[in-house]
């Protein structure tokens, strides 16, 4: 079958609506610039791909949420440390695990102590400081686990890696100055010349318009 116009896209996007709708119109207005910007950004389909080449990687990304070893051995610690307030399972939450800094994992930070850096958000000392041998295997399995996946990473990730920066030393075509961080694709706004735009955050990097 054939795919009607405006059927998907941010023409149907649940954000877009709620954007325009009361109360949530007056908490937030966005310029004319900036709703192009979203919109352009979901309908170039950048949250998950931000380019159209090579969509097939060279080796199988690594699906952390997924890692079961990784789940069992953090449940075996918690189990350990965690099981007087908490079910292992509600705390061993790979969705937690912190992709930027792995030691701002949830499951980290929560139970360490205040003075020690950490949150100290659980009943009682659970991870007096850095040294303790549970805690600091657990934030050996988690650093282990996110250096794989920045690795190894998943599409919505690439652009993101050190390995993609070559690609964001753009040139903008009118400016000639380099383009933003950042990737890139174009577009034709009807009645505009084509603009280029950065792929991550929809930031224009050159053209008119």
């Amino acid at each position: 079958t054939i795919t009607p116009p405006l059927a998907y896209g941010s023409h149907k996007s649940k954000l877009i609506e709620t954007l325009g709708k009361e109360p949530h119109a007056k908490r937030v207005t966005l310029s004319a610039e900036d709703k192009l910007r979203l919109v352009m950004w979901m309908d170039a389909n950048a949250p998950y791909h931000d380019l159209f080449i090579n969509k097939r990687a060279s080796q199988p990304a690594y699906d952390l949420a997924a890692d079961r070893a990784l789940h069992a051995n953090l449940k075996a610690i918690h189990e350990r440390r965690c099981a007087g307030c908490h079910r292992p399972d509600e705390v061993t939450r790979l969705d937690w695990v912190n992709l930027r800094d792995a030691k701002q994992s949830l499951f980290l930070t929560a139970p360490l102590a205040q003075r020690s850096g950490g949150a100290g958000k659980c009943n009682g000392t659970v991870y007096a400081d850095a040294q303790d041998a549970d805690y600091r295997a657990a934030a050996e399995l988690v650093g282990a686990a996110v250096k794989r996946a920045w690795k190894n990473p998943r599409r919505d990730l690439i652009s993101l890696t050190a390995e993609a920066a070559p690609t964001r030393a753009t040139l903008s075509r009118s400016s000639g100055r380099a383009a933003p961080e950042g990737r890139r694709f174009e577009t034709v706004v009807p009645g505009k010349p084509s603009t280029r735009w950065r792929g991550e955050t929809g930031r224009r990097a050159g053209g008119a318009g």
